[in-house]
């Protein structure tokens, strides 16, 4: 089973790039442009992954990832924003979020959170694989 993403965003350019880029390297994305909908797709799926935009309509990044982290909290998530200050860092480390990625670096970034992700999930595939292993003994 590939790794999964839940990608969030308001800016569909935005949203299309990055599940352009996650589904070139084998990761199963889904894209929500939404923090309303994003709640349904996590009560209805697992995810290695959430990643979503800090300003958005209705509902912030944070907001939405309070929501999550009481739904799955043990899914690592990044937060993207096109504005980061020193508030806006401090609150996303205050608050235990993945990291903080400015949209102007994404490039890079999400390159390197690519390599990062897989890596994880290798590292589940891995573990459920000896546990099946252990048991056959």
């Amino acid at each position: 089973m590939p790794a999964s993403i839940l990608i969030v965003d308001d800016e569909i350019n935005v949203l299309s790039a990055l599940t352009r880029c996650f589904k070139r390297a084998g990761i199963r994305t889904d894209a929500c442009t939404s923090g309303r909908q994003a709640v349904s797709y996590l009560m209805e799926n697992e995810y290695d992954c959430i990643i979503s935009d800090y300003k958005m309509p209705e509902m912030d990044g944070f907001e939405f990832f309070e929501i999550a982290a009481e739904i799955t909290s043990t899914t690592p998530r990044l937060l993207l924003s096109g504005h980061v200050d020193s508030e806006l860092l401090e609150t996303a480390v205050n608050n235990c979020q993945r990291g903080v990625a400015n949209k102007r670096l994404k490039r890079l970034l999400m390159c390197v959170q690519i390599r990062e992700f897989q890596a994880i999930f290798h590292l589940k595939q891995l573990r459920a694989r000896s546990a099946k292993f252990r048991e056959l003994l």
